[in-house]
């Protein structure tokens, strides 16, 4: 026996159930026409029994008016009488149209019409004589008996005809039942059929890719660990080169501030400055090994980070910048004294957003920073203002967190802190923004979700 592969039972599967849809569709929408056809007919069947008794009705006020004005001779029973011959006009031709509209035969409307018609003349020649002759002579019409034979025939009619069209109504009520009853057996032969072939194209799926997916999960899951671990190590290295960088220089600009012509305290200042920087970078260090040593995680780990502690963390690693810079500091957390954040990534902000300012300082001014927060709805913001030299954002507005740019000549310079400060930010769900007009100094902007 032939086998055929699973692409081949795929397509047969669906090339049946396209056939079966197609014409299970068809079927449902020819039961679906015509149930819609049955109900427009049984609602114009209801206007025709409508309009009849309507007729009748119209016709025995023609009768009763005439006769009621042979009797008195008031006007007022002529306006009913007219009112009921106009009407009468109207009807007829409404009843003339929807027999044609559903039966597509006039004939009984055109029998009825003419018994109306001689109605409508006997009762016109009755009033006529009332009014020219006398009551003698419309009482004389009246007994001929012509008037209520007509009458009596037009009832009659009347009658037969709304049984015949209430026969027809329950007949088509009976054809929509049918259609219904069917049109619901085609939908659950429709659902079962499909969900057989879906069924069956499903374990033939899953048949085939149980094995595959067995055989590549080890792989797939190696990949995603090794992924996983460059990307930590990347962050590791980037972090570490570019966080230890200004450490290193604080270091540098504390050594050269003492020389041969300082004094022992000098030396005493400088080296307990020296002590704080080897404190801070050891727990730098510290934090970024316990970085690189989560596993299996898509993120680091928020803590609630105080940010006063942290400023002051930073501001004591680059103390040496800011005492040779002669640089103030100014922070208000007042609004917002805590942050939950990675505390690792919170400083390398902080570290980044300070050190750019002091390090792109105007010459012509002392550094001032100011840094601020406060909570929003969803937020909360960070704002580090400096009064450096800016940046002129009509020209490098889009390139101010890119890799590797750099706005001004500083031989420290290698342009990756904003880029690491925008990945960091963004990373969890943050964002961050540049303000400044290129001479009075630099406004970042962080968001960070609460």
């Amino acid at each position: 026996m032939r086998k055929f592969s699973l692409l081949t039972k795929i397509d047969l599967s669906f090339a049946v159930g396209g056939v079966l849809f197609v014409t299970l569709f068809y079927a449902i929408f020819a039961t679906a026409r015509t149930v819609q056809q049955n109900r427009s007919t049984i609602m114009e069947t209801n206007e025709i029994c409508t309009v009849l008794d309507k007729i009748l009705t119209s016709t025995v006020s023609i009768e009763t008016s005439s006769r009621g004005y042979t009797i008195t001779g008031q006007e007022k029973f002529l306006n009913l009488y007219k009112l009921g011959n106009r009407d009468l006009e109207v009807l007829v031709d409404s009843l003339h149209d929807l027999s044609q509209s559903i039966h597509g035969d006039v004939r009984e409307v055109e029998a009825l019409k003419q018994m109306i018609g001689e109605k409508q003349r006997i009762s016109a020649s009755i009033v006529e004589a009332r009014r020219l002759v006398g009551e003698e002579a419309a009482a004389t019409i009246i007994a001929s008996g012509r008037g209520k034979e007509l009458m009596d025939r037009i009832r009659l009619f009347i009658d037969k005809y709304q049984r015949e069209q209430q026969r027809q109504l329950s007949k088509r009520l009976e054809e929509i039942d049918h259609n219904v009853r069917v049109r619901d057996s085609l939908f659950v032969v429709f659902v079962i059929c499909t969900f057989g072939l879906v069924l069956f194209g499903y374990l033939q799926i899953r048949h085939t890719t149980v094995q595959t997916v067995r055989s590549i999960h080890m792989q797939r899951k190696m990949t995603h660990k090794m992924a996983m671990q460059n990307r930590q190590l990347n962050d590791f290295a980037n972090i570490t080169s570019h966080n230890l960088r200004s450490p290193a220089a604080n270091i540098s600009s504390l050594v050269d501030i003492v020389n041969e012509d300082s004094t022992i305290d000098d030396y005493r200042t400088v080296f307990e400055m020296l002590k704080k920087v080897s404190v801070n970078l050891n727990e730098t260090l510290n934090e970024l090994i316990d970085v690189l040593h989560i596993k299996n995680n898509t993120g680091i780990e928020r803590e609630q980070v105080a940010l006063s502690d942290m400023c002051q963390h930073v501001c004591a690693t680059l103390q040496g910048q800011i005492l040779e810079k002669e640089a103030q500091i100014i922070y208000d957390f007042d609004r917002a004294p805590s942050i939950r954040f990675p505390k690792i990534y919170m400083e390398s902000i902080l570290q980044n957003l300070v050190s750019n300012a002091l390090k792109y300082s105007h010459p012509d001014r002392k550094p001032v920073i100011e840094i601020r927060t406060e909570k929003l709805t969803h937020y909360v913001r960070l704002t580090i203002k400096d009064n450096g030299l800016g940046i002129d954002l009509s020209k490098y507005g889009h390139k101010v967190f890119g890799m590797r740019q750099i706005f001004h000549r500083n031989t420290d310079a290698k342009g990756i802190g904003l880029f690491m400060t925008k990945t960091q930010v963004e990373a969890l769900g943050g964002t961050i923004s540049v303000e400044s007009d290129g001479q009075s100094g630099t406004t970042f902007i962080v968001h960070f979700p609460i």
